[in-house]
């Protein structure tokens, strides 16, 4: 599971890295600050014996970069989170896990989160386990950048228009360079490949037209 520092679950750690990142984005104006940044992600031994973290194997030594405890009281003292805070949502999710249905975020609700998670098990049972065996692990997370969505605009043959909306000559632009043509949504693994490759293309024959004209 995921929680932040004050030992709380805050989202479903099995929606799309897209959608997840809006999680870290909370912002709390009475604190001026990002409650879920850092966050920590937390596992036990059975998930330790079962599957990969990172490109790490089960069996493989973990980095330093883990950190590891016999007990959960013993890891939440380690990287800082309040033990009783822990261990009341560690509770609170291994009771869903248990039933099968995350009634506070969602997972396991849809196909996707079953897509990722352990295709060797049914439904909500694919992405849903209880956190019960030690020792325990904890990863510290913070957002990172993928892509972008910023960027000058363009017209349909892809060159780059200026303040008042006019095209400057002989200035192009294709990929994450450019605003992007799908505007604030991401539609997938891959999303910005198809328009980087079109608007190549399509600045390419602009360009070769001007220079032949």
């Amino acid at each position: 599971i995921l929680v932040n520092g004050q030992g709380q679950r805050f989202c479903n750690e099995a929606a799309n890295y897209s959608a997840l990142a809006g999680a870290f984005h909370s912002f709390d104006p009475a604190t001026y600050d990002y409650p879920n940044l850092p966050a920590y992600l937390i596992f036990d031994s059975q998930y330790r014996e079962r599957y990969p973290l990172a490109s790490f194997m089960p069996g493989d030594p973990l980095p330093s970069w883990v950190a590891e405890a016999d007990s959960l009281e013993s890891l939440a003292e380690k990287i800082g989170l309040d033990t009783n805070s822990l261990a009341i949502s560690i509770a609170r999710f291994n009771g869903l896990a248990e039933k099968l249905d995350d009634s506070d975020f969602g997972r396991g609700k849809a196909n996707y989160d079953h897509f990722y998670g352990d295709r060797s098990r049914n439904g909500a049972a694919a992405t849903l386990g209880a956190l019960t065996k030690g020792p325990f692990y904890a990863v510290e997370i913070k957002m990172g950048a993928l892509g972008t969505n910023g960027g000058p605009k363009t017209n349909a043959s892809a060159q780059i228009l200026d303040v008042d909306g006019e095209p400057i000559a002989g200035l192009f632009g294709a990929g994450n360079v450019i605003s992007a043509p799908t505007g604030s949504v991401y539609a997938g693994a891959g999303g910005t490949l198809g328009p980087a490759l079109t608007f190549g293309y399509i600045a390419g024959r602009a360009a070769a037209k001007r220079t032949n004209q």
